[in-house]
């Protein structure tokens, strides 16, 4: 007999279940694949995150682990409530410039003023997601 390798047929199961569901709307999708971009831009030697399917990967990870929903709309939240307060419009319609400039308030936690602490939190998190689901991509 061969040793049992892989998921076992319940897990796989679940996974297909997973994979099949629809939770983030567009909005929120194309949201995140703007950060993740942004975070993992596309160079001479790689893709971007969003060529890494970086935003499926936190969708995936979003449906299999409950916990991480809340915080993640909370953060497309802040992005949008912060943007639309200074430019008058939502994260992703902001320009590249516009957009770099919220990151650079909210990549560098030594840095961070408290009012944009759950925009830190935020970044930090999709920023572990992009470097996770990287490493997986690359292999």
């Amino acid at each position: 007999d061969t040793p049992f390798y892989g998921r076992t047929p319940e897990e796989a199961a679940r996974y297909k279940r997973l994979h099949e569901e629809t939770f983030f709307n567009e909005h929120e999708l194309e949201t995140i694949a703007v950060l993740c971009d942004i975070i993992l831009p596309k160079n001479e030697n790689f893709g971007s995150a969003t060529d890494a399917k970086v935003p499926d990967f936190i969708e995936f990870i979003a449906k299999d682990l409950p916990f991480h929903q809340m915080p993640i709309w909370g953060g497309i939240m802040w992005l949008d409530s912060f943007c639309n307060r200074n430019y008058g419009k939502e994260y992703k319609t902001c320009t590249n410039e516009e957009q770099l400039a919220v990151c650079d308030l909210i990549a560098y936690p030594k840095t961070t003023l408290p009012e944009h602490k759950q925009g830190e939190k935020f970044f930090s998190k999709m920023k572990s997601h992009n470097i996770l689901r990287s490493a997986f991509s690359f292999q």
